[in-house]
């Protein structure tokens, strides 16, 4: 499975989501990528994640091991699922091993889930091994500009907000715009303009605050909103 979407959209909450509803029945092995990362370093970081020591170098032992790993877990009838953060990171020759992973002699005893930036896509594709093998691919997408509003309240119902509300409308539209519909940086416009309000002893957010911290953030209509978008983007 791949997973693509523009930094802050919400990839990784995403997979902490799914490992917390179904790690009852599912191993979850999740891998920081960085471009130095051999296949043979994947492999002794994927053992050390299950809590296997090994000293060795060798390719086809570490295999061997993993696959003792996962042969065990499905006895006891539970899937095991690789998961990459960031995966955009991962090396070419990295990428065009992971299909060994895949499965064991056609059994298929572990699932890959590769979370990145929009670009890995595009690598995915031109790999025809790797390509064979997924099942899915999802490209998550920045909220609509009405859909602003609704992730604020959730928000601030999180924290037990309870009052009359905080951002006037036409705020909204200013961190719609501002933000592209990127929750990260919804949220990072959202508690600046909190903090200039209290600092000003203002009780309501306005457009004039959201514009002020839009530039000292940097933000100028970052993305176009999704309601703009033609439906290929």
């Amino acid at each position: 499975v791949a997973v693509t979407a523009e930094p802050g959209t919400g990839k990784t909450t995403l997979l902490r989501r799914l490992i917390n509803d179904s790690a009852d029945r599912i191993d979850y092995i999740f891998i920081g990528v960085n471009a130095r990362m051999s296949f043979i370093g994947l492999l002794r970081e994927i053992l050390e994640e299950t809590g296997i020591s090994s000293i060795s170098t060798d390719r086809e032992s570490l295999l061997e091991q993993l696959d003792d790993y996962l042969q065990e877990r499905r006895a006891e009838d539970r899937g095991v699922a690789l998961v990459f953060d960031e995966a955009q990171a991962i090396s070419d020759e990295v990428l065009k091993e992971l299909p060994l992973l895949c499965s064991s002699e056609g059994k298929g005893l572990m699932s890959i889930v590769l979370a990145g930036q929009p670009g890995l896509q595009g690598r995915l594709a031109l790999l025809k091994s790797l390509k064979q093998r997924m099942t899915l691919t999802k490209r998550l997408t920045p909220l609509r500009k009405n859909d602003v509003a609704p992730y604020i309240a959730l928000r601030l119902d999180k924290v037990g907000y309870q009052g009359e509300e905080l951002f006037e409308p036409q705020a909204i539209e200013r961190i719609a715009d501002s933000s592209g519909g990127i929750p990260r940086l919804i949220n990072a416009l959202c508690d600046s303009a909190l903090l200039r309000a209290y600092r000003a002893s203002e009780y309501k957010v306005t457009a004039k605050m959201i514009d002020q911290v839009a530039n000292e953030l940097r933000l100028g209509g970052r993305l176009a909103s999704m309601d703009q978008r033609s439906p290929a983007e």
